[in-house]
C-alpha cells in the first residue's frame, strides 16, 4: 500500500466502514487490506479516501503492573496513580493499521 489519502474514516465496525465507502464514493470502492485489516478505498470529490472498521475498542486503561496485585495495594492509592493505555488482546493489527494509515493521510 503506497497510496496517500486525503482522509481516512475510522469506524467501530467493518460494516459501518463499508457503508461509508458505498455512500461517500464518487463511483464505487475497492476492498484492500492494511496490516491484515479489511479497508475500503474510494474517491470522494475526486480525492482518494479510505474507510476502515475496527472491532470495538482497541485500547483500555489499566494500572501499572505493580498496582494489579489487589491484596497488596491500598485502594486509596489508586486515586493518585496515573493509568496507562494498553492494547486490548487481539487488537494489535488494528493499532498497526492505524499507525500505517496515519503516515499516509493528510487529515
Amino acid at each position: 500500500m503506497s497510496a496517500h489519502y486525503s482522509e481516512v474514516i475510522v469506524t467501530e465496525k467493518p460494516t459501518v466502514a463499508l457503508a461509508f465507502a458505498k455512500y461517500l464514493s464518487d463511483r464505487g470502492y475497492r476492498t484492500i487490506r492494511v496490516e491484515g485489516v479489511k479497508a475500503f478505498e474510494f474517491r470522494r470529490n475526486g480525492l482518494l479516501s479510505l474507510s476502515i472498521g475496527l472491532r470495538g475498542h482497541v485500547l483500555d486503561y489499566d494500572f501499572p503492573s505493580e498496582y494489579n496485585i489487589w491484596a497488596k495495594v491500598d485502594p486509596r492509592e489508586l486515586f493518585f496513580t496515573k493509568p496507562i493505555l494498553v492494547v486490548r488482546e487481539g487488537a494489535g493489527k488494528y493499532v498497526r493499521a492505524l499507525r500505517t494509515l496515519a503516515k499516509r493521510t493528510r487529515r
